[in-house]
């Protein structure tokens, strides 16, 4: 889980990004990074209102969601 001052440091970090390139590093690395995380941190990064993070965990959220559907 995070903390509200990591909450609020990630929202400073990425708030002054502007465009995010998907064949570039950073993305690549940020990526991997929601990959990465358990859904509940997910969930928590989804709702923080994080610009770029918690629509990328969004996305993830909901491509597990699918996932485990089609597997039942």
């Amino acid at each position: 889980m995070f903390t509200p001052a990591k909450l609020q440091e990630l929202r400073r970090q990425y708030q002054g990004i502007e465009r995010v390139n998907p064949e570039g590093e950073a993305y690549k690395k940020m990526k991997a990074t929601i990959d990465g995380m358990p859904e509940d941190m997910l969930k928590e990064i989804s709702k923080a209102n994080i610009k770029w993070l918690s629509t990328m965990a969004l996305t993830r959220i909901i491509k597990l969601e699918t996932t485990s559907n089609e597997t039942i």
